[in-house]
Order: structure tokens, then C-alpha cells, then sequence
């Protein structure tokens, strides 16, 4: 296995505090580093965990609750640092619970009809690089986007 990849607390447990949370995350990179020199294994992406965690069921980045925002905005920081201390290859921007709490949030037949269909897999080196369809006119992607936010 020539890469491996993470999410923070995949490799480091949540602490009581974000201080615990962050030395615990120091401690098992200085671990993973160790083994990563034993092995020549190397770090392909790490990512930070912002939907696991209760505090992230109304998302990280677009949570109306600016503590939580900025909870998940330290905890991207650390994931990067502890990406780029093991030499990763890419760091990755996970969208987690972004967006909408339920399903009561969106409009799903706008959702569906807006929808691009996935490149047939049995089309091998033929299927297209890219997701195909046609994309939704702007004035109605952002109507789209008016759920209302709850305090």
C-alpha cells in the first residue's frame, strides 16, 4: 500500500476541550510520522471530520452559530498543519453536513430536475471526465437557496 489518507479523528480522538482535541491530533501525527519513515507509506490527503460531531448537524462553514464556525474553521487549521507535517499530497475540503439540516431545507423537485446524471461506469475510457447535463439557469439556483435560517 503505497498511500494512506485521513480525517483528524479518524487518527485522534475528540477531546473534552479543542485543546485536548488538538494534542491529541499532535500526538498521533507525531506517531504516524514514525511509522510513515518505518514504511515509506506516504500521506496521500488528510481532511478534517465537521459532520461527525453533534456541533455540526446544522454544518461548519454555513452553521448560523458563529462559535460553531469558528470551532470548525481552527479545527480546518489544524488538519491542514498536521496534512502538510506528514508532507501529504493534497489536502481535502470536505463538505460534510454543509448546506441544509433535512430535506425540508431544499426544494427537491428542483433538486432532481437540476440533477446531472453520472457517466455510465460500463463505458469504461469512454465515459466523459466530467458530469454532464444541463445546468440549472442562475436565477434558480439561487431561489433555491433561500430555506429560511433558524436561530
Amino acid at each position: 500500500m503505497p498511500f494512506w489518507t485521513f480525517h483528524d479523528r479518524d487518527i485522534a480522538p475528540e477531546g473534552r476541550t479543542f485543546a485536548e482535541s488538538a494534542a491529541n491530533l499532535d500526538e498521533m501525527v507525531d506517531y504516524a510520522a514514525r511509522h510513515m519513515d518505518r514504511t515509506g507509506v506516504r500521506l496521500l490527503w488528510g481532511t478534517a471530520n465537521l459532520f461527525g460531531h453533534p456541533r455540526y448537524a446544522a454544518g461548519a462553514a454555513t452553521n448560523p452559530d458563529p462559535e460553531v464556525f469558528a470551532y470548525a474553521a481552527a479545527q480546518v487549521k489544524l488538519a491542514l498543519e498536521a496534512t502538510k507535517k506528514l508532507d501529504g499530497a493534497n489536502y481535502v475540503l470536505w463538505g460534510g453536513r454543509e448546506g441544509y439540516d433535512t430535506l425540508l431545507n431544499t426544494d427537491l423537485a428542483h433538486e432532481e430536475k437540476t440533477a446531472r446524471p453520472l457517466p455510465d461506469p460500463r463505458r469504461g475510457a469512454q465515459a466523459p471526465d466530467r458530469v454532464q447535463g444541463p445546468a440549472p439557469h442562475r436565477a434558480q439556483a439561487a431561489r433555491a437557496d433561500q430555506a429560511p435560517v433558524r436561530p
